[in-house]
């Protein structure tokens, strides 16, 4: 039973050890009322949680369903004497190391000694004094809770261990496997016992070819060495002797002052399948969605135009808001085709020098009817370039693809009656575009996604405006193609500017900045200002 009243603890440093939320707990073992409530008492002040028994049954009854960190017994005792009690705790499995201290008015060495072999810890003699008391417990408290805590630990990780998806595999310096997770059984298809013990290169041999395990163990220092916090993609054999595609990262250990390394090992099998997928989907969208999609707009264009007759005002309203929605999902199909060629490596720009000034003119006389529908004026500035004519080593369509993703978004937030001004400016051996408009701005939580895909704020003010949140993806990625930078900065409620710098043609950087500075720093891939 526990004991009935509580106290602050009398120490701090024991009061410290035993923590206020997990105290240590002590049983406390005494057929006499009196001295077992003094040494409750006691035990309560230095901070522990305390519980009772009369006798040693009474004892082993709570033992056997309570785990207690430490047993004070005494000796003496009617029915079951302290040294057969200590025994039959020392039998029960969940006590087998639990630390019991023997009370006794008995100071004979036959009894320390026969106390000690039935199992005990330690002998206190009675009465206890509180000082001896306070410093046998203070430094098995701190034992007690560092093993706690090293267990503790432990569990953590095996519960990690054991639900991770992940296969986790620790191999010893040759590269011999000594421990693995749950997960690995899954991936590989072998039950963990057939696997300790073997060599890692018979699980994936493709990363750890060589003659011997030392060669195994080179490669693994070698990965950890040259690519730290890297993962590669290379292949695992299963059971069956499938190879299966797996992404690997490596992590030096040391396990009892020994050099290891621990394996952690995905499956990428599914990863795959979905990059199939998409594959597939990107398929059907190119031939299956766009090619009807352009016997559709064809079809409306001729429409609108009169083709099959005056249309009535009703039908004409409806056949340019088909025009304008098959338009928009025309866009939305290049938008996302273009993405994938991004993003998979495929897209192949023709670079060559074009004169900036033109190229500037074409994309605002190209988005100026769509401006104008709102109202809103295009203005270019662009100082000194009439004279000096500078080119950019860039693709033309490319580079008027960027420029309308800058204006169509700046058209789409910009109040009626605005202005959006393109500035052009000879900025070391390169130019920079900047494109300012005097909309809403942009939230500063929305800065770190902007050139996210399908990021939209979702202000109020936004909300309205259509858009698939690619044009800004696919303008980053277009200019940084092109060795270029792209940023913007923006204030709610005091407009927005996006900017990017591309890289003069090589023969006219010369001749507009001479002598060149080789040493010059360049723009980050990302100039984005917050």
């Amino acid at each position: 039973m526990p004991a009935s009243s509580a106290h602050r603890p009398l120490l701090p440093q024991l009061a410290s050890l035993t923590g206020p939320e997990r105290p240590l707990s002590v049983l406390v073992v005494d057929d006499e009322p009196t001295s077992r409530r003094v040494l409750c008492g006691l035990l309560e002040k230095l901070g522990f949680a305390v519980y009772q028994a009369g006798d040693g049954r009474s004892a082993l009854a709570q033992l056997a369903t309570h785990q207690h960190d430490i047993v004070l017994l005494d000796l003496v005792m009617p029915h079951m004497d302290g040294f057969e009690a200590t025994r039959r705790i020392r039998a029960l499995p969940q006590h087998a190391r639990t630390p019991i201290l023997v009370i006794s008015a008995l100071e004979s060495t036959e009894s320390v000694v026969s106390a000690i072999e039935a199992g005990a810890d330690d002998y206190l003699v009675k009465p206890v004094r509180p000082p001896i008391l306070k410093a046998k417990l203070g430094h098995l408290s701190e034992a007690l809770l560092a093993k706690r805590a090293q267990a503790e630990e432990a569990e953590r990780n095996r519960a990690i261990g054991e639900t991770v998806v992940d296969a986790l595999i620790t191999v010893n310096a040759a590269g011999i496997i000594d421990w693995l997770n749950p997960a690995t059984e899954r991936i590989f298809g072998h039950p963990a016992s057939t696997m300790l013990g073997r060599n890692v290169s018979s699980l994936m041999p493709e990363p750890f070819q060589g003659p011997d395990a030392e060669a195994v163990a080179r490669q693994l220092r070698e990965w950890r060495t040259h690519h730290p916090g890297m993962r590669w993609r290379t292949q695992g054999v299963s059971a069956s002797g499938r190879p299966f595609p797996i992404e690997m990262a490596v992590e030096p250990l040391s396990i009892q002052s020994t050099p290891a390394f621990l394996l952690m090992v995905r499956d990428m099998s599914d990863f795959e399948q979905l990059g199939k997928m998409k594959r597939d989907f990107i398929s059907v969208i190119n031939h299956e969605l766009r090619t009807p999609l352009t016997s559709i707009i064809g079809s409306l264009s001729l429409l609108a135009a009169g083709t099959a007759g005056t249309l009535p005002p009703k039908a004409q309203q409806l056949v340019g808001m088909a025009e304008r929605n098959t338009a928009r999902l025309g866009r939305l199909i290049n938008d996302i085709l273009d993405l994938d060629k991004i993003e998979a490596g495929g897209l192949r720009l023709k670079l060559s020098p074009l004169p900036a000034l033109v190229l500037l003119n074409e994309a605002l006389a190209v988005n100026e009817a769509a401006a104008a529908k709102r109202h809103i004026a295009l203005q270019l500035f662009a100082p000194g370039f009439q004279e000096t004519t500078p080119c950019l080593w860039v693709d033309g369509d490319r580079f008027q693809q960027i420029m309308s993703n800058l204006l169509t978004n700046a058209i789409k937030f910009s109040p009626p009656e605005s202005v959006i001004k393109v500035i052009a400016q000879l900025q070391d051996q390169a130019v920079r575009v900047a494109v300012s408009d005097q909309g809403p701005g942009i939230p500063a939580e929305f800065h770190q996604r902007v050139f996210q895909r399908f990021a939209q704020s979702e202000t109020a003010d936004t909300r309205k405006n259509e858009g698939t949140g690619l044009g800004l993806t696919i303008a980053k990625a277009l200019v940084t193609q092109m060795q270029g930078t792209i940023g913007f900065v923006s204030q709610p409620g005091e407009g927005t500017t996006f900017f990017f710098t591309l890289p003069l043609a090589a023969p006219q950087a010369d001749a507009l900045f001479s002598p060149p500075n080789p040493t010059a720093a360049h723009p980050s891939t990302d100039e984005t200002t917050t």
